[in-house]
């Protein structure tokens, strides 16, 4: 198997709609130069991003959570269950149309659902005035062969049912189907 420590270390947000939906909902809470400076299309950690808050609502979150003064952008399913650190964080749901996972050799493959919007499960918290999230991992079964984890993706029955409490047990089964692009990009370092 092989294995990188580059999980979900970006993600892909292309449809614009998703702006769209929640633009009157972020005007009444956000400056217009805030909203001015968001992007879409290759999503990178420590960025401001939508993000839907645990009762469902349009958000600017920034993609990292503050675990003993260390930002973390992927979280394990398992440690929201096990872990009491977690226990005060609450559920977000993130709006992607893919994600990337690197291989041992630094190929990196596009993750998707036919470029349709999903939502992936996240967990947020507010740290200084800040509302931080961060992506929601589990054992990869179709991704295996590229990176042992992956992210939680929801249906939207799921993110409904997830935002709602939905049991973490049940979140570490789930295995959508998504389409695998080759490699995109090899990086040569040396």
């Amino acid at each position: 198997m092989l294995n990188c420590n580059c999980m979900c270390g970006r993600y892909k947000l292309s449809d614009e709609r998703v702006l769209k939906m929640y633009w009157e909902q972020l005007k009444e809470k956000y400056d217009g130069r805030i909203l001015d400076s968001l992007k879409f299309g290759d999503i990178y950690p420590h960025s401001l991003n939508v993000v839907l808050d645990q009762n469902g609502s349009a958000e600017l979150m920034k993609w990292e959570y503050n675990v003993f003064n260390r930002q973390v952008i992927n979280t394990r399913l398992e440690s929201i269950r096990d872990k009491l650190i977690y226990k005060d964080a609450l559920r977000c749901l993130i709006p992607a149309t893919g994600f990337y996972e690197w291989d041992s050799e630094k190929n990196k493959y596009l993750i998707h659902n036919n470029d349709e919007l999903f939502f992936m499960a996240g967990i947020y918290q507010k740290d200084r005035g800040q509302l931080n999230y961060s992506v929601l991992t589990r054992p990869a079964n179709q991704t295996m062969y590229i990176h042992e984890r992956a992210p939680v993706i929801l249906s939207d029955a799921e993110a409904i049912e997830y935002l709602n409490r939905m049991d973490i047990e049940k979140l570490l089964h789930n295995n959508p189907a998504m389409q695998i692009d080759d490699p995109l990009i090899r990086f040569d370092l040396f």
